[in-house]
């Protein structure tokens, strides 16, 4: 998609986003460079320069690449362009995980933490990093749905109730709906959203 922006040939670019840097900095350059083609450099320069010393958290790095793309990023607030709109209000509801479910994330752990260091122990930290992001995930979909973490030979076992998450979820739609108001629900995991449509549709 990028290559073909920056083929389209304008007089005037603009680029609109609410995340300039969602994963890697790298994002970033891509922007700047469709709209300003050059001024960073190639990707590779880019990643030599800027990308790896700001990973590794260098502040004057950080200050550098901050100064030069300042006179290209207008950031426009809600303050700014809708100061009649209420605060947004955050509240963090910690959800104990059911027993069952506790008892699978534990047995969880102890398989992952042994895989992991295994391969830590094989290939060093930085080689292991996708088996360490592998196993992260798991103990997530473990915390959210016993379901989602796919141990066929058990998964007959699990019901909405195994959930304490959407055990949780239920009960606030419950109240939200009874109450008139509109809800959206987001999760990182597709399979999460299905379990929690079924559930929404047997209600």
């Amino acid at each position: 998609t990028a290559r073909a922006a920056k083929r389209v040939k304008s007089e005037h670019r603009l680029a609109l986003t609410g995340t300039p840097i969602e994963n890697r900095l790298s994002e970033i350059w891509s922007i700047i460079d469709f709209v300003s083609p050059g001024m960073l450099g190639s990707l590779k320069t880019f990643e030599e320069k800027y990308a790896r010393p700001v990973e590794r958290g260098d502040e004057e790095t950080i200050r550098k690449l901050r100064a030069i793309v300042r006179p290209l990023v207008l950031r426009r607030t809600k303050s700014e362009v809708a100061p009649e709109l209420p605060s947004k209000i955050e509240q963090d509801i910690v959800v104990p995980l059911a027993d069952d479910q506790a008892r699978l994330y534990k047995q969880l752990l102890q398989q992952v933490r042994a895989n992991v260091m295994s391969e830590v122990e094989k290939q060093g930290v930085s080689k292991a990093q996708l088996q360490i992001l592998t196993a992260l995930t798991r103990l997530r979909q473990a915390a959210c749905d016993p379901r989602l973490v796919k141990l066929h030979a058990i998964n007959a076992e699990w019901n909405d109730d195994t959930s304490g998450k959407l055990n949780a979820l239920r009960e606030i739609l419950e109240e939200a709906v009874a109450g008139g108001h509109r809800v959206l629900v987001f999760s990182q995991f597709v399979e999460m959203l299905k379990l929690l449509e079924a559930a929404c549709r047997e209600r």
